[in-house]
């Protein structure tokens, strides 16, 4: 699914068919939303990198033996150097920028805070039997909650690379 249809299916939960939204209070209409279009958008970001770097760490080394086939000349061995060199950088790349893990943790709280947006929206669960006022604090607090532990998980993430070296 594209950015733009995840954007515009979030904006019909949030304002309906009539364009009357159903969170009333505005900064916490703004908050969620912006916050969930940020992690749909670098989720998105993320598996595209991902992707892009996987399938030419995996195409540039299949390169080679094809390469070697016409090893004659200085230029094809310069070329079997270059792209030698070139998978050992997206290979660097992946691990360094570690989309992969990225795009999952940014992926999740995405799908978390959507589906406590749908149990604010149906009032189940913890949103039932409260005031509006109540179910706001609570919708509130618990998406800050997600959001914080997302954190905590990236901060894991782009530490994971460095507690790996210092065990080795």
């Amino acid at each position: 699914m594209s950015y733009q249809s995840e954007k515009n299916n979030l904006h019909e939960k949030l304002y309906g068919k009539d364009d009357k939204p159903v969170i009333a209070d505005e900064y916490l209409l703004k908050r969620f939303e912006q916050s969930v279009l940020w992690y749909i958008k670098n989720a998105n970001n993320c598996k595209i990198w991902y992707f892009a770097l996987s399938i030419v760490g995996i195409v540039l080394p299949l390169s080679i033996p094809i390469l070697n086939l016409f090893n004659d000349s200085s230029y094809v061995k310069l070329l079997i150097t270059l792209v030698s060199v070139f998978t050992s950088f997206v290979t660097a790349l992946l691990s360094l920028l570690k989309s992969h893990d990225k795009w999952i943790n940014y992926r999740s709280v995405a799908e978390a805070l959507q589906t406590e947006l749908t149990l604010y929206i149906s009032k189940c669960g913890d949103y039932a039997d409260s005031t509006q006022e109540e179910r706001n604090q609570f919708f509130a607090e618990r998406i800050e909650t997600l959001m914080g532990n997302e954190h905590i998980k990236w901060i894991g993430i782009v530490n994971k690379k460095s507690d790996d070296k210092k065990s080795n």
